[in-house]
């Protein structure tokens, strides 16, 4: 899923010595950095320790993982989960230490029709992408998974993978956790709100309409364009979901001035090649940042990208390496 690095070039490392020596924090990570602590988010690509974009993080007995903010155990992640690693990189740019992994669904919810041809999947309103690198497991005892054909309408999924710049979700990661929905579950979808009416107590979260007439709500309360994260204990019915919670929530990495941070994702907002977000996270590109697969030029809505800098004083990512992906 991921390829392999290509060595930056002595001009590079020479830019990065410089920028050390005048008080910068540690320079890049996955692309042959100089190590230090940060931040990796992105999809597991395998195992032996867990490999994100292209580190591979040796775990303690001392490492936190948790599961949608619940403890869990690294037995229990996959190949194709999304996750945000909290570490610290070693100088070669390929090995580091994970202190912190964290994995957070982005959907959880039942199949409401599957469109072979376009490979794509509707789960509470919200259109996921599948395509070749989709990794798959079934939780259903008899009901193997193993791609797009073996799912069908009214199982309940969870999905894991990149927003794109039209709200579509590109799947990493599809497990199957039940055959049909049952009394007694609980769903959730994240998405940003819109058309919302306080009169009718509804709003749009993609295709699905949020009843939230009897919801717990954020502290300061719900306004068109903030990003939320809906829960939802009954069976939906259309389009409708009825929620029981609805969370304000941020897709900006947490992290202090000069935190290293290695995002992987989609193009979601684009201004120019020095003003764009990834992931919802705002990055930043300079005269010194370097690139793989392409230029400045090559940035746009919906590109792929992995991105390696340091986080700014406003949160704003500053890019040292842009890598363009397949």
């Amino acid at each position: 899923m991921k390829r392999l690095r290509v060595l930056p070039t002595i001009c590079y490392l020479i830019i990065l010595m410089t920028l050390t020596s005048c008080g910068t924090a540690s320079g890049p990570t996955a692309g042959g950095g100089i190590g230090g602590t940060g931040i990796s988010q992105g999809a597991i690509t395998g195992f032996g320790s867990v490999f994100v974009n292209g580190v591979e993080f040796s775990t303690t007995g001392g490492t936190i993982i948790t599961q949608n903010g619940n403890p869990s155990t690294e037995s229990d992640l996959r190949v194709g989960m999304v996750v945000v690693v909290h570490g610290t990189f070693d100088a070669n740019g390929t090995t580091g230490t994970a202190d912190r992994i964290d994995f957070n669904d982005d959907l959880e919810g039942p199949i409401q029709s599957i469109d072979s041809g376009a490979q794509t999947i509707l789960v509470l309103g919200q259109t996921v992408k599948v395509d070749a690198g989709t990794r798959y497991q079934s939780d259903v005892t008899g009901v193997p998974v193993a791609g797009l054909n073996d799912l069908e309408k009214e199982n309940v999924i969870e999905v894991s993978g990149l927003l794109q710049a039209d709200g579509t979700i590109l799947a990493t990661f599809i497990e199957l956790k039940a055959t049909s929905c049952s009394a007694g579950s609980e769903f959730e979808v994240k998405g940003t709100v819109s058309n919302l009416n306080t009169g009718n107590k509804t709003f749009n979260l993609g295709g699905a309409t949020v009843n939230y007439s009897n919801a717990a709500l954020p502290p300061g309360g719900l306004s068109n364009g903030i990003l939320v994260e809906v829960k939802i204990e009954t069976c939906p019915t259309g389009v409708v979901l009825v929620a029981s919670d609805v969370e304000g929530i941020s897709s900006e990495i947490s992290g202090t001035e000069g935190t290293q941070l290695d995002l992987e994702g989609f193009v979601t907002r684009f201004d120019s090649p020095a003003d764009f977000d990834v992931n919802g996270q705002p990055v930043s590109t300079d005269a010194s940042t370097v690139y793989e697969g392409g230029t400045s030029n090559n940035l746009g809505l919906n590109v792929r990208l992995e991105v390696e800098g340091q986080l700014n004083a406003n949160g704003v990512l500053i890019a040292n390496r842009i890598s363009f992906e397949d």
